[in-house]
């Protein structure tokens, strides 16, 4: 069965959980945040031990069945988190292929299976495997929010946190976090430890907002994009002193990368209005600065910033991790700079 995020909750509420479930996307917010209802569930559900398996380049495959099919000797239930690191079609070839279908197929009951990927597409969507575990368990695809959705996303969020906000403090919390869920969760971690189960206004809100010492990952987009090198590197330095994801941030910048390459062709051609820029999804607080990023930078420029930061996404998870927030730094500060000759 497939569902979408928000229909999620009332099946984690069952007195008998799915066995299999299944999450694919690319949005790394909503990935985090569906995993720990799940973990959550599972726990509720008695499912105390997580063990983790990764399938890169060294899994064995052929250990699978075995992880997933044989009772654990001792009475603790199991949560089987497994992640496939790459999505490509060659990923799962025909003899993987076979042992994940017998794993499906004869799972312990003593055991939750959760599986997590990148974005499938529709050509992955009907691989064996894929519909082997759509019809035994849940299919949930973690695609980024439209804006009309993230009031909803909100309202979840603040629910689960027993928070209240009124309609004035909800939409001063969506414009000004330009629609980035990592903000918004990050306001609303805060107005949760500062206000457990109250009501929040705007007034009080505005003054939390203005008043947030620490950098996140936005931050450090803006700053790129308003070429401030000073602040581009102090921001990196203390999002790797707080263990920042580097995947977290590696995936917000491939997209505004993107996002800036979509803006420069729409330059190109004189086509670049603000219907457009809604078109892309873009927040009208940000427009102008991403309008002025892609005018400074080169199409080179981007092309290079995409094939770097791709490849530090895959040396991550590769667990290869000498010098990766070095190199992280170097790619954001050449993003900094100005081209000199458009070629």
């Amino acid at each position: 069965m497939k569902l979408y995020p928000s229909q999620l909750a009332p099946i984690l509420m069952r007195e008998v959980l799915p066995k299999i479930f299944l999450l694919h996307g690319d949005d790394p917010i909503l990935t985090m945040e569906i995993i720990e209802q799940i973990r959550h569930a599972n726990q509720k559900a008695g499912y105390q031990e997580r063990l983790r398996y990764d399938a890169d380049c060294y899994f064995n495959w052929s250990a699978l069945p075995q992880i997933l099919n044989t009772r654990s000797l001792f009475p603790m239930k199991q949560q089987i988190e497994f992640h496939i690191l790459k999505a490509s079609p060659s990923t799962i070839n025909t003899k993987q292929t076979t042992y994940l279908l017998h794993a499906l197929k004869y799972l312990a009951d003593d055991k939750h299976l959760l599986i997590i990927a990148p974005k499938l597409d529709s050509k992955q969507q009907k691989t064996k495997w894929f519909l082997a575990v759509e019809a035994q368990g849940i299919v949930i695809n973690a695609i980024p929010l439209l804006p009309h959705k993230m009031m909803g996303w909100i309202n979840n969020a603040l629910h689960r946190h027993q928070l209240s906000l009124s309609a004035d403090a909800k939409r001063l919390l969506l414009t000004r976090c330009s629609g980035n869920l990592l903000a918004i969760q990050q306001c609303i971690n805060c107005l949760a430890i500062l206000y457990p189960e109250q009501a929040v206004n705007e007034s009080t809100l505005e003054n939390l907002l203005d008043c947030q010492p620490n950098f996140d990952c936005f931050h450090l987009l803006q700053a790129i994009c308003c070429a401030q090198q000073t602040a581009t590197y102090t921001i990196l330095e203390q999002l790797q002193q707080k263990n920042t994801p580097i995947l977290l941030i590696l995936h917000l910048l491939i997209r505004q990368v993107r996002q800036l390459w979509q803006i420069k062709q729409l330059q190109m051609k004189g086509h670049l209005t603000t219907k457009a820029m809604l078109t892309l999804k873009i927040w009208p607080s940000q427009q102008a600065t991403l309008t002025r990023a892609a005018k400074r930078l080169s199409f080179e420029q981007l092309k290079q910033a995409i094939f770097d930061a791709q490849a530090l996404d895959q040396s991550c998870k590769n667990h290869v991790t000498t010098h990766l927030w070095i190199h992280l730094q170097q790619l954001c500060l050449r993003l900094t700079q100005r081209h000199v000759i458009e070629s």
